[in-house]
């Protein structure tokens, strides 16, 4: 019985489990152990006393072969050598039958348990040609020795066992084949969703829908605002861009929209598809497979195609693209609720700016941008003028109004490249990358024009030219905010830029009015 071929040798059937010493022993003890027990069934009476050299013989070469499956290192040699093993078994049988009766003894059948060995390990090469050498070794006595051991009547007998030796050999080996390339395809898509809880596995989504399915090009395909998103690819560059809706083939929409399997084997033969985006792949066969998020909607579509048109779709794509596609729509949802997440730590849920938090990622980044380019950045702290009198007499309702009111005005006085965060309470911080000091100016005198409901806010700016420290950049223009409020309220202060640890205090005022 030939052992099983080793994944790393070949690596053309990347399911096979790895063949190691002992997993081939498990897989050998079996047939071990139904071979010592015809063993047994031979030394029950009536038995032939005359015959038991040639059965000892015979067993001790089924001893043989189960050792050399088990310590010869069979990943290192090629497929074929393999099959000795099979006809050291086969000549085995062979003895054993002709020394308990021939075509009388009931051993033939022994010849099922390398068929089915074949079937579970071997490829189909092997399985055809151990199919032949148990045909031989039931027909050959028949034809060269006959007589009353093995009379003509015999062939219907091993006709009889070449059918069912090639059914059985047939259908195991499909469903062994199967099972073990969906249980590796399981355990393929599993890992993928572990992975995925350290990184955005988009990208490798893709590369894992090729291996399972041999595609040419796979492609995840999530809606948008304004129609369908290419997300990430695999086998071919496509562009990651939004399709709008008169652009998204439709049959990327009708598995959106029934999350059901769309198949076309054939692009040519398909009106809906041939041309367009097909053409431009060169893709001539698609299967879109929706993937089913945990609230039950079609999130994503999994798209894979073919160089060629198909006649069908491989059997292990139409297993493995719906676990895949699902596992996808999770990943998606998960990455778009750890992108919520993400925002809500940094994100003010009152005004929708920036927090504290998200303030000080920002500033880091955009003073460190300011170090490495040696161009003026400023930042403000703005604090609204008696909010707490605001609030006491138009209840915290209103004052929360005006908080959300008074950040829509300041936004638009802003520029498109102008930061603006809630720094805490009724103070609020702007940061202006590659301004000056007169340009913050100019900037902040406008927000303070455009404040709402005849409130008005004290300021203080900071500029810098060179790495700072950021909190003694905050603590400069909070400083200069109080000089301003000192100083009678509803102005601007303008700070002394901090050296890398030590803040200073304020200097020259400007009026607002």
């Amino acid at each position: 019985m030939a052992p099983t071929s080793s994944t790393t040798r070949t690596n053309t059937r990347p399911w096979e489990p790895e063949s190691t010493r002992a997993s081939r022993q498990r897989r050998v003890l079996p047939f071990l152990a139904l071979v010592a027990a015809a063993l047994v069934v031979v030394a029950l009476p009536p038995g032939e006393p005359g015959r038991f050299g040639a059965i000892a013989l015979a067993f001790l070469g089924f001893a043989g072969c189960g050792a050399l499956i088990v310590f010869v290192p069979w990943e290192r040699l090629p497929d074929w050598p393999r099959l000795g093993i099979v006809a050291i078994y086969c000549t085995n049988v062979g003895l054993v039958r002709d020394a308990t009766g021939g075509g009388r003894s009931g051993f033939l059948f022994m010849l099922l348990l390398v068929v089915m060995w074949q079937a579970a390990y071997g490829s189909r090469p092997q399985i055809a040609v151990t199919l032949v050498m148990s045909v031989l070794t039931a027909i050959v006595p028949i034809v060269t020795v006959g007589g009353d051991e093995y009379p003509g009547s015999e062939w219907r007998k091993a006709l009889m066992f070449s059918l069912v030796a090639a059914v059985i050999g047939i259908v195991v080996h499909e469903l062994v084949r199967r099972t073990t390339q969906e249980r590796w395809a399981v355990d393929r898509v599993a890992r993928l969703g572990r992975a995925a809880a350290h990184h955005d596995s988009r990208s490798d989504v893709c590369q894992l829908a090729l291996e399972l399915t041999g595609a040419d090009l796979a492609v995840l395909l999530e809606p948008a605002e304004r129609g369908i998103t290419v997300t990430a690819s695999a086998g071919r560059a496509v562009p990651l861009v939004t399709l709008t809706a008169d652009l998204v083939p439709p049959a990327v929409r009708r598995a959106l929209e029934s999350a059901r399997t769309q198949v076309i084997l054939d692009v040519d033969a398909d009106g809906a598809t041939r041309g367009g985006v097909s053409a431009a792949l060169g893709v001539r066969a698609w299967v879109h497979q929706p993937g089913i998020s945990p609230g039950g909607r079609a999130t994503i579509d999994l798209a894979v195609g073919w160089a060629e048109p198909r006649r069908r779709v491989p059997a292990l794509a139409s297993y493995s693209l719906p676990l895949l596609a699902d596992e996808a729509a999770a990943i998606v949802d998960r990455a778009e609720l750890v992108e919520r997440l993400e925002t809500m730590t940094r994100q003010d849920p009152l005004t929708g700016l920036l927090n504290r938090r998200g303030w000080d990622d920002h500033l880091t980044r955009e003073l460190a941008r300011a170090a490495r380019t040696g161009r003026p950045l400023s930042v403000a702290v703005l604090d609204l003028d008696r909010f707490k009198r605001f609030n006491d007499a138009h209840g915290h309702l209103v004052g929360d109004q005006l908080l959300k009111a008074a950040t829509s005005a300041w936004t638009g006085a802003l520029r498109t490249s102008d930061v603006l965060a809630r720094w805490g309470g009724e103070e609020f911080a702007v940061l202006m990358p590659e301004t000056g000091t007169e340009d913050a100016i100019s900037v902040i005198s406008r927000m303070a024009r455009r404040t709402p409901m005849e409130q008005t806010f004290s300021a203080g700016i900071v500029t810098v030219d060179a790495g700072v420290d950021p909190d003694a950049l905050m603590v400069a223009a909070d400083d200069a905010v109080y000089v301003a409020k000192d100083r009678g309220r509803d102005r601007i202060e303008i700070g002394t830029a901090p050296p890398p640890v030590e803040p200073t205090g304020a200097a020259s005022t400007v009026d607002l009015t």
